[in-house]
């Protein structure tokens, strides 16, 4: 008898893509919340530490020399300037947690996010916004109700009909 091959155990790339302040943050701590097999990679910056931030936890906080030697080495999936900061995602990182078999989910702005569709083509995009409606008959005492809409692939949907593929059993 013939020993089959062993199938590869790779995880899903998602890109997930916001205008600054939509809550890209909040969304992926809470699919990360619900799930492991999610996994984020650690994106680089050049931007100063935020007093409540921890360097390789929420970035790697480094100088723009050192950001730039990344850069030439070709060490970055993706990198971008965004508010005058350089910002990239590392390849290592992102194959690391892919080969672990972990879902990974990278919150970047449109210009990573282009780079790494045109890198890697099977990687899902998704895009959402964060939409305020105001039913009529809103009074003062009612807060305008939020709701989460994802663009992914294309198609636009509510946010609880969108976790389907990254569910635990995938």
């Amino acid at each position: 008898m013939s020993e089959q091959p062993r199938k590869e155990n790779r995880g899903q790339l998602f890109v997930i893509s916001a205008p600054s302040g939509a809550g890209k943050t909040s969304l992926v701590r809470a699919l990360m919340e619900r799930s492991n097999t999610i996994g984020v990679a650690i994106s680089h910056t050049t931007r100063a530490r935020r007093p409540e931030e921890t360097d390789g936890i929420n970035y790697h906080f480094v100088p723009e020399v050192e950001f730039n030697a990344l850069v030439d080495r070709g060490e970055f999936l993706e990198s971008a300037t965004v508010f005058e900061y350089l910002y990239g995602t590392s390849t290592t990182a992102v194959n690391l947690i892919l080969h672990q078999g972990k879902h990974l989910i990278l919150e970047i702005d449109w210009q990573g996010a282009a780079q790494v569709r045109q890198k890697l083509p099977g990687t899902q995009s998704i895009f959402f916004s964060l939409l305020l409606s105001a039913p009529s008959g809103i009074d003062s005492r009612t807060a305008p109700r939020m709701t989460w809409k994802l663009l992914i692939n294309g198609c636009l949907r509510p946010l609880k009909s969108c976790h389907t593929g990254m569910s635990s059993t995938t």
